[in-house]
């Protein structure tokens, strides 16, 4: 019989996170994934999973270095991507590559706004929905890395590995899953990326989760 797939999550963070947000995500990390390896990689020392400390400036490319410390890390075969902001559902985890060398993303993702509570859908490929196995994101992150060490980092090099081509990179086997349950993407005042506001899609919960709109604090306890 072969070796079993192995499952492990790589947490990544800046530590700028408003602090109940982090607290939430971290508590429903070890609760649902109790029985995984955690490595987080943070900008200062934090008691979760195993820690690795980089002292870095908050841009594009310290993501880039955070993750691939944190495969260096790992001895699991398969990594999930998890960020600070971003509430998984058990179902995330549930979902195994085909390919070993296919990048996998979790398209089914929620934002919710901290402030208000609304809620929206907005198909997109993120770098904390990405499923992959280690070694081949070991590589991609290598040449990326080397690319970026002589020419400096650009934004049409992209933040989510894969999604955008890159001369001297092979662009291949992009693909999206989606899992039975949505995550929740938390859009607050620190995110790189903004919330954006389209009232027409704007709604007052997340599948499966429940109601969020005023009320997103109750929700955090909750969960």
């Amino acid at each position: 019989m072969g070796k079993t797939m192995t499952k492990g999550i790589v947490y990544f963070t800046n530590n700028k996170c408003d602090k109940v947000i982090m607290d939430a995500v971290i508590k429903r990390l070890n609760k649902i994934c109790a029985d995984m390896e955690i490595i987080s990689v943070s900008h200062k020392p934090m008691n979760f999973g195993k820690n690795v400390v980089m002292d870095l400036p908050s841009e594009a490319q310290s993501i880039f270095k955070q993750i691939y410390r944190g495969l260096q890390e790992s001895k699991a075969d398969v990594i999930y991507l998890a960020e600070h902001d971003v509430l998984y559902h058990p179902s995330h985890f549930e979902f195994e590559p085909r390919f070993k060398d296919h990048f996998y993303y979790n398209l089914n993702v929620w934002q919710v706004d901290a402030e208000t509570g609304q809620a929206l859908y907005r198909r997109s490929k993120r770098t904390s929905q990405l499923v992959i196995y280690k070694n081949t994101l070991m590589e991609y992150l290598d040449k990326l890395m080397e690319r970026i060490e002589k020419g400096g980092y650009k934004s049409g090099l992209g933040v989510s590995p894969m999604t955008h081509q890159i001369h001297g990179i092979r662009f291949h086997g992009l693909r999206g899953f989606r899992s039975e349950y949505p995550n929740i993407d938390i859009r607050h005042k620190d995110n790189f990326s903004n919330f954006v506001r389209t009232n027409e899609e704007l709604v007052d919960g997340v599948p499966g989760w429940g109601k969020t709109e005023g009320r997103f604090n109750e929700f955090l306890d909750e969960i």
